[in-house]
């Protein structure tokens, strides 16, 4: 089963989010991503850009927002 969609923080312990995302990227890609970090820069945004990543969100985000949010990205992905 592939998802329709990884929610997935740049910064993981014992690893790195973007090696994640790379192998995402690779291995499932027709699946979304989204990239959320506490520590939002250009260098990190335009790499998640390069492997397919459309919504890059920064920390903190209130879980009602981030419901919203998701339920928006997989109504169109449904819609599509």
């Amino acid at each position: 089963h592939t998802p329709d969609l990884v929610l997935l923080d740049i910064k993981i312990r014992g690893g790195s989010g973007m090696s994640v995302l790379q192998h995402l990227h690779e291995y499932l890609p027709v699946t979304e991503v989204v990239v959320i970090t506490g520590y939002p820069s250009a260098e990190t945004r335009s790499a998640a850009q390069q492997y397919g990543v459309k919504e890059y969100w920064t920390k903190p985000i209130e879980l009602d927002e981030l419901e919203k949010r998701v339920n928006e990205l997989l109504k169109i992905r449904i819609d599509s």
